[in-house]
């Protein structure tokens, strides 16, 4: 089941959780095409803590993957 009830939608290769996240992803081009925006990045993943050793386990790394992010 989704969350929210929402249906995953594919723009451009890009797999979007929501037709509204798609929406904004098309508004963003928009944007990019009146150059009112210089360029965004979909998908962007952030390390939050690298991985590491602790006592001889390794501790897998946080990450964060956003919906967009300006450049």
């Amino acid at each position: 089941m989704r969350k929210y009830g929402n249906k995953k939608v594919t723009v451009d290769g890009y797999e979007f959780d929501s037709k509204m996240e798609a929406d904004f992803y098309y508004r963003l081009k928009i944007l990019l095409f009146k150059k009112e925006i210089l360029e965004f990045e979909v998908h962007p993943r952030f390390i939050l803590q690298p991985a590491f050793v602790f006592k001889g386990k390794k501790v897998q790394a946080i990450t964060y993957t956003s919906d967009f992010k300006g450049v």
